[in-house]
């Protein structure tokens, strides 16, 4: 788009209210803006910060990598905007997944982490493609000192469906020996979503009386026609 060269020079404008509208520019502009998005990695003021990663947010797939590596940066202060922005490219994001479960893991503030949550589920919808994800997600939802992540770890495989079958075996674990019921809910729910090929681990607890095993079978096993 013609607009993109006059604009980028913005984004560095000594004035921030400048550099903010620029953004928001971009932000209207979308994908067809993909050679801002250099411009778009940084800024040096928390509040313009803000704008840019709503910014490359709209830019799609082509953000990615600035997105992934402001992540990594760990201003706190836009942490949020960005994670925000990732889930909101999608799929195409899914190479963000490794830095979203260490910001999932490591942060401590309740917003950041649910937001983060959310996003990785976004991902995890991908279904086949978010594949290359489960062996992060598996990692935390295996580390017990990161028990405060398992429900939303556990609510992204469930997003992945069949794809995340690896997770079986540790969702049965946090099934059957959660710390909490909310915890075990949501590992039901998880298998179930992850459907058929499931079912075959799920047999064991089901024959061992665990209720929560019958429930996640019967959400997968289709009732039968009368």
């Amino acid at each position: 788009m013609g607009a993109v060269p006059a604009l980028v020079p913005l984004l560095k404008d000594k004035e921030v209210a400048l550099r903010v509208e620029a953004a928001k520019a971009f932000a209207k502009i979308g994908p067809s803006a993909s050679a801002a998005v250099a411009a778009l990695r940084a800024d040096d003021t928390n509040y313009a910060g803000r704008f840019y990663g709503e910014a490359l947010g709209k830019l799609g797939a082509a953000a990615v990598p600035a997105l992934i590596a402001l992540l990594k940066d760990g201003d706190r202060s836009i942490l949020a905007t960005v994670v925000r922005a990732l889930g909101q490219i999608g799929p195409p994001a899914k190479a963000a997944v490794p830095a979203l479960v260490r910001t999932l893991t490591v942060e401590k503030n309740d917003n950041i982490r649910l937001v983060t949550g959310v996003a990785l589920q976004v991902l995890a919808e991908a279904g086949p493609e978010a594949a290359v994800a489960v062996p992060d997600l598996l990692a935390v939802l295996k580390d017990e000192s990161a028990a405060d992540s398992h429900v939303l770890i556990a609510q992204a495989l469930g997003g992945m469906g069949a794809a995340a079958k690896e997770a079986v075996p540790a969702l049965i674990g946090m099934m059957t020996r959660g710390k909490g019921r909310f915890d075990a809910a949501h590992a039901t729910q998880a298998l179930s979503r992850i459907g058929a090929v499931a079912v075959p681990s799920l047999v064991t607890p089901l024959k061992d009386g665990r209720t929560l095993a019958a429930i996640a079978i019967q959400r997968i096993v289709p009732k039968p026609v009368k």
